[in-house]
């Protein structure tokens, strides 16, 4: 036999050189416009604010940088950095940047950073075009109908002055009540006196 597992062909093994095929996360038109009301983006790491996300967490599913999951680890954390649900697993992922069109056509370059070979001229018109919708998404101030708690008070409005009405129908605390008051912390207090 040539081989240790007795067969005598040698097996393929030029799939397991090349990287594993990444999962793409589409960002939505309501992720895009809420992280943009946050001054951020959803490809942005929460925990370091400074790398990509890359790395999935199996099974909750959370999303983070892999250098921020290594840190975690190596400072013996215990679960998901997020929910501490036990990870079982990770996933490499690539989240691609919010699309307007949703087609994906202003991703023109490859994983490389060589141009993709459906790419032609006429796409940088569209492309312009998506940019300038994207920056309108992301200056465009969402409206939500107010509710009383979340309505600030107006600074341009006077203070409200007391109720005069209420401070006079407030009696006049009778002096006999203090003077009981008095008269029985007095007496409590000669009865401790008294006690060895």
């Amino acid at each position: 036999y040539l081989f240790p597992d007795g067969r005598n062909q040698n097996p393929d093994l030029t799939g397991l050189c090349e990287p594993t095929p990444q999962d793409h996360i589409k960002v939505t038109q309501e992720q895009y416009e809420l992280y943009c009301e946050m001054g951020s983006t959803f490809q942005l790491c929460k925990i370091c604010a400074e790398n990509d996300k890359d790395v999935k967490i199996e099974p909750c599913g959370h999303l983070m940088c892999t250098s921020c999951l290594t840190s975690w680890q190596e400072s013996e954390g215990q679960g998901c950095p997020f929910c501490r649900c036990e990870i079982k697993g990770t996933e490499p992922i690539v989240v691609d940047p919010f699309d307007p069109r949703g087609s994906g056509s202003l991703l023109r370059q490859g994983a490389e950073g060589a141009p993709s070979p459906n790419y032609d001229d006429d796409d940088d018109e569209r492309a312009d075009d998506s940019l300038f919708m994207m920056k309108e998404l992301a200056g465009a101030k969402v409206e939500r109908p107010s509710s009383p708690f979340s309505m600030a008070p107006q600074a341009s409005l006077p203070p409200v002055p007391p109720r005069l009405d209420l401070l006079q129908q407030r009696a006049p605390v009778p002096a006999s009540t203090s003077v009981l008051g008095t008269a029985s912390k007095a007496s409590s207090s000669s009865l401790h006196k008294d006690k060895p």
